[in-house]
């Protein structure tokens, strides 16, 4: 991957205890809220964002294994 490209899409309720600042500085990744609604809203926005991203690179982002 390079800078700035897209790893994964997802929703998280834990905000930024979501994933170990370890983790994140030891794979070169950097969480950035997106989105911010209710759970329905949320998911169909990833849902946007992932058919969205397939559309463009006609593959998913490399954390995600399948459309949610």
């Amino acid at each position: 991957m390079k800078k700035g490209e897209v790893w994964k899409y997802g929703e998280t309720i834990q905000g930024d205890k979501r994933y170990s600042k370890s983790m994140l500085d030891n794979n070169h990744l950097h969480m950035t809220p997106l989105f911010d609604g209710t759970k329905t809203e949320i998911l169909i926005q990833e849902k946007i964002m992932l058919y969205w991203y397939f559309f463009e690179h006609g593959q998913l982002p490399p954390g995600n294994k399948r459309f949610q």
